[in-house]
């Protein structure tokens, strides 16, 4: 009998030291959650890299990222600190709330838009990026309407894969 008390409590404790991956809630393409009237930003994460698409940008910011448990971890080649951090405080099927780690620790609300994200094609990267615009930019006209008039260089958006480096930073850190 005490064989088995021992057997189930050895069975609990490695049961609720298994840490649950939550990184792959953050993988897909987001809206940013604002009621802004007068623009639209989306967001494109996948494992390697993070988008960012902006209605009144020029072009589109692409950083090199990484997927880490409940951190979504993105290369600030300009800014410091030079990695930046996001903290995914809740998840569900079509909405995800980060907080950020630095700076001002703002909490940004994500709105699914796709379930499945095309991933980053770096083989057939040119098609995959008309495929990218093409789809923004019909989502730009549903939010701001027909009227709205894109930057003529919107439609030849130029932008290129970061070469792919490794984030080095250990997870303790940044709790």
């Amino acid at each position: 009998m005490t064989k088995k008390i021992v057997l189930y409590f050895i069975l609990i404790l490695i049961m609720s030291c298994k840490t649950n991956d939550n990184s792959k809630n953050m993988i897909g393409t987001w809206r940013v959650n604002d009621d802004s009237t007068d623009n639209y930003t989306e967001i494109k994460i996948d494992k390697n890299y993070i988008i960012l698409l902006n209605a009144r940008e020029e072009n589109p910011q692409i950083n090199n990222s990484r997927l880490e448990t409940e951190f979504l971890l993105i290369d600030n080649k300009k800014l410091n600190p030079k990695i930046d951090s996001f903290e995914l405080i809740c998840h569900s099927k079509d909405k995800i709330i980060m907080k950020r780690r630095f700076f001002n620790r703002q909490l940004i609300e994500l709105i699914k838009i796709e379930n499945e994200i095309n991933e980053i094609d770096s083989v057939n990267f040119v098609n995959w990026k008309k495929k990218t615009i093409s789809d923004f930019r019909e989502r730009v006209k549903i939010k701001l309407g027909n009227d709205f008039n894109f930057d003529e260089k919107i439609d030849t958006f130029d932008f290129e894969l970061p070469e792919r480096t490794e984030l080095e930073i250990k997870i303790d850190s940044i709790r």
